[in-house]
């Protein structure tokens, strides 16, 4: 027995169908994953990254999150999103002890640090206060000038079993 489909159901028909594979599509995308800061990042940490910074604005809260894909995996990355206070420059600033393009490597690190919070001014280094060996590991207070002040950042340089040497710098 043929059914007689009218040119209106054939509509809907088609419609309903249209939606399903819409809700199939983001659904999909939903459990598998979403794409944060140019990449793709598991949802449950796109996710978590949301819940914080919903929970960092309600509070008042300087710093955000942002989930990113990293060689090896993923991160969540904690960012601040104001600059800090300068504090006075310190008198007793030394020499780092970090060679000139490892000095260039953390100064361009520090500059994308501060264009979270919408700086465009390229950090000059003022000098440091050495903080000791930790680990294996040696530690520099970085100050950057920062108007009439500087801010300090903990920098930490660690010899690299690949050679030379990587370093990790801890926010204001």
């Amino acid at each position: 027995m043929a059914e007689l489909w009218s040119l209106g159901s054939v509509r809907m028909y088609v419609i309903m169908r249209l939606r399903i594979a819409l809700i199939a599509i983001l659904a999909a995308s939903l459990l598998s994953g979403c794409i944060s800061s140019g990449s793709f990042v598991p949802s449950s940490l796109y996710f978590a990254a949301r819940r914080l910074n919903h929970e960092a604005e309600a509070s008042g809260s300087a710093y955000r999150y942002r989930a990113v894909s990293e060689p090896g995996g993923y991160a969540l990355i904690k960012y601040r999103t104001v600059p800090p206070s300068p504090s006075p420059i310190p008198a007793n600033l030394q020499p780092t002890t970090a060679n000139a393009e490892l000095r260039k490597d953390i100064l361009a690190k520090i500059d994308a640090m501060q264009r979270a919070w919408d700086s465009d001014v390229t950090p000059t280094l003022l000098g440091v206060q050495p903080l000791g060996l930790s680990g294996g590991s040696f530690k520099e207070a970085w100050f950057i000038k920062q108007g009439d002040g500087a801010i300090r950042y903990v920098v930490t340089l660690t010899q690299s079993p690949k050679g030379g040497t990587d370093f990790e710098i801890e926010w204001p």
